[in-house]
C-alpha cells in the first residue's frame, strides 16, 4: 500500500512539472513573436504553477519575464513590483544567483530610464557595472551593455569620454552577435551609435541606422524595427530634407506598430507624419494624422483599462477554478484516507498540516495581489485624469479668456479628484487619506489662477488621517470655495485680496474654517447651493458669516 501511495505521488509531481514546462515554453514563444498580451497570460499561469510547486527559483525567473512583458506593453511602473519579488528570492543565495541579480539590476536601470527617473537609473546601472559580469551568459552581458549605452547616451552625451564608453560597449556587443539570442539588442546597439552621430555626421548616422534596419527585418524584431524606422524618418526629414523617404520609413514603422498594437509608437509616428506632410504643404493629410494622434491616445487609455479589467477577471477565474479543483482533489483525498487511515495515520496528519500551510500561502499571495491591483487601479485613474487635464489644457489655447476661465475652474475640480487618487496610490492604506498634504496639493492646483487674480492664500492644517469619503468631500468643498471666492468675492479694483483656510483637529473630530476678505461678499446673504450639498454629504451644518467678507465654519465629530 505504501508503494502505491509513493507512485501516485510521483505521477502527479511529474504531471505538474510537465504542465509547467509546457506553459513556460508557450509564454517564451509568444514573447519572441511580440504577442505580449498572450505572453502575459501564459506567464501568469507559469507563475501560479511554480507557486503551487514551491519552485522558488523558477518562480523568480518567471517574475523577471513578467516584468519584461509589462515594460513592453508600456506598464513600466508595475515592473518594480515583480522585479523586487524576484530579487527577494535570489537574495537567499547571492553567490549562486549573482547572474540573476545582475540581470535584475540591468532591468531596473532600463525601467527607470524609460520612466525618466535619472538618478535611480544611474544608481542601478552603476551597481551592475561593479559586478564581474564577464563570466555571465552572453545574452545577459549584451542586455546590460546595451542599456548602459542608452543611459550614457541619454544622460552624458555632451561628455567627451562618454563617446568612447559607448563605442567600447557597442564593439563588445557586436563581437557577441552570433551568441546573442535576442537580436533586438544588436539592432538597438547600431541604433544607439547612429543616434550618437545624428548631429555630427549624417552619413555615419544613416549607415548605422540602415544596418540596424536590415538586422531588425532579417530577425523580425518588430519593436526594434519600429524605433529604427522612426529614427530613419527623422534623419531623412531633418538632415537630408528628403520628406518622401521620411514618410516611407515612418509608414513602415506605422504598419508594424499597428500589427503589435503599440499605440505609444503609433502616436509618435502620427506626429512625425503630420510634420512631414505639413512641410510638403499637404495640409489635408497633415490634418488627418494630427487628428489621429488623439485617437491613438484614446486607444492607449482603452488598452490600459482593458488590461486592468482583464487582469481582474483572470484573478477571479483563477480563484473560481482553484475552488473547483480543490473540491475534486478533496474528494479524492478523502477516498485515499479511508483506505489507508489505519496504516498511515501519521502520514494523514502530516498531509493536512502541509495542506493548511499551502492554503495559507495561497491566501497570502492572493491578498497581496488584490492590494496590488487596487493600488494599480488608483494609479491608472490618476494617470487617466491627468491625461484628460492635458487634452483639455490643449483646447484652452483655442478659447476666449472668458471661456478659458470657466474651463480652468472645471480643470481644478478634475485635478482635485486626481490628487485624491494619487494619495490613495501612494498610501499603504487605500481607504484613508492624509488630509494636510491633500489640501495642500489642492491649493497648489490653484496657484496659477490665484496669481492671475492677485489673491494671497494662507493654508494651515493639522495632520490627520480621514476616511476616503470624508477626505474627498472636504477636498471638493475647498475646491468649490476657492472657485466661488475667485468668481464672486473680489472687486477688480480691490488691492488686498486674501483667503485664509484652517483645518484643526479636536478630540473627536475636526474643525474647518474658510474666510476671504472679498468686498462684494460683505453684508450679503449668501447660500451657495453646491457648498450646501457637499456639507450634507459630510453630514455637517455649515455656518456662514459675511461681516468681513465670506466666511464658513463647520465642525465634524467622527
Amino acid at each position: 500500500m505504501g508503494k502505491i501511495y509513493f507512485f501516485l505521488l510521483l505521477f502527479f509531481t511529474s504531471l505538474t512539472f510537465s504542465q509547467s514546462a509546457i506553459l513556460e515554453k508557450k509564454s517564451v514563444k509568444f514573447l519572441h513573436d511580440n504577442q505580449y498580451d498572450s505572453a502575459a497570460v501564459y506567464t501568469q499561469k507559469v507563475i501560479k504553477s511554480y507557486v503551487n510547486d514551491y519552485d522558488k527559483f523558477k518562480l523568480g525567473n518567471a517574475y523577471i519575464q513578467y516584468a519584461r512583458i509589462l515594460k513592453s506593453i508600456s506598464r513600466s511602473d508595475s515592473c518594480f513590483y515583480f522585479l523586487d519579488k524576484a530579487e527577494s528570492i535570489f537574495n537567499i543565495d547571492k553567490s549562486k544567483y549573482s547572474e540573476n541579480l545582475f540581470y535584475i539590476l540591468s532591468l531596473k536601470a532600463e525601467t527607470c530610464r524609460y520612466l525618466g527617473k535619472r538618478d535611480l537609473a544611474i544608481k542601478f546601472i552603476n551597481q551592475a557595472t561593479k559586478k564581474n559580469y564577464i563570466r555571465f551568459n552572453p545574452n545577459i552581458q549584451a542586455y546590460y551593455e546595451n542599456r548602459r549605452m542608452a543611459i550614457v547616451a541619454e544622460y552624458y552625451n555632451n561628455v567627451p569620454d562618454s563617446v568612447k564608453v559607448i563605442h567600447a560597449l557597442a564593439k563588445s556587443i557586436i563581437k557577441k552577435t552570433n551568441q546573442i539570442e535576442d537580436k533586438s539588442l544588436v539592432v538597438y546597439t547600431y541604433n544607439e551609435i547612429g543616434f550618437l552621430d545624428f548631429n555630427k555626421s549624417r552619413e555615419n548616422a544613416l549607415k548605422y541606422f540602415q544596418l540596424a534596419y536590415e538586422i531588425a527585418q532579417k530577425y523580425k524584431c518588430k519593436m526594434a524595427l519600429i524605433d529604427v524606422c522612426i529614427n530613419l524618418g527623422r534623419l531623412y526629414q531633418q538632415k537630408y530634407s528628403d520628406l518622401d523617404k521620411a514618410i516611407e520609413y515612418n509608414k513602415i514603422g506605422l504598419k508594424n506598430a499597428k500589427e503589435i498594437f503599440n499605440y505609444w509608437q503609433i502616436k509618435e509616428i502620427y506626429g512625425n507624419l503630420k510634420n512631414c506632410y505639413s512641410l510638403k504643404n499637404d495640409f489635408k493629410t497633415a490634418l488627418f494624422y494630427g487628428d489621429s494622434i488623439s485617437g491613438a491616445i484614446i486607444k492607449t487609455i482603452e488598452k490600459e483599462n482593458a488590461l486592468i479589467i482583464d487582469e481582474i477577471e483572470k484573478k477571479y477565474n483563477y480563484v473560481k477554478k482553484d475552488s473547483e479543483l480543490k473540491k475534486s482533489e478533496q474528494n479524492f483525498k478523502y477516498l485515499i484516507i479511508i483506505l489507508i487511515f489505519v496504516f498511515f495515520g501519521l502520514a494523514v496528519l502530516l498531509y493536512f498540516n502541509r495542506k493548511i500551510r499551502e492554503n495559507n500561502k495561497q491566501l497570502k499571495l492572493l491578498n497581496e495581489e488584490n492590494e496590488f491591483l487596487l493600488s494599480e487601479t488608483n494609479h491608472r485613474i490618476n494617470n487617466n485624469l491627468q491625461l484628460i487635464v492635458i487634452l483639455i489644457s490643449d483646447e484652452l489655447r483655442k478659447l476666449s479668456n472668458e471661456e478659458n476661465s470657466h474651463i480652468k475652474k472645471i480643470l481644478s475640480k478634475v485635478e482635485s479628484i486626481a490628487t485624491l487618487h494619487r494619495h490613495l496610490y501612494q498610501s499603504k492604506n487605500k481607504n484613508e487619506v492624509e488630509i494636510s498634504s491633500y489640501l495642500s496639493e489642492i491649493r497648489i492646483n490653484f496657484n496659477e489662477i490665484f496669481k492671475e487674480n492677485n489673491v494671497i492664500v494662507s493654508l494651515n492644517s493639522d495632520k490627520k488621517v480621514l476616511q476616503i469619503d470624508q477626505g474627498m468631500y472636504l477636498g471638493l468643498l475647498l475646491t468649490e470655495l476657492f472657485i466661488n471666492s475667485l468668481k464672486h468675492a473680489f472687486e477688480n479694483s480691490q488691492i488686498n485680496k486674501t483667503i485664509d483656510v484652517k483645518f484643526e483637529t479636536i478630540e473627536n473630530g475636526y474643525k474647518f474654517y474658510y474666510n476671504d476678505n472679498g468686498a462684494l461678499s460683505k453684508g450679503q446673504i449668501i447660500k451657495p447651493k453646491l457648498v450646501e450639498k457637499i456639507c450634507r454629504q459630510l453630514r455637517v451644518k455649515q455656518n456662514i458669516n459675511t461681516e468681513k467678507g465670506f466666511g464658513l465654519y463647520l465642525e465634524k465629530n467622527i
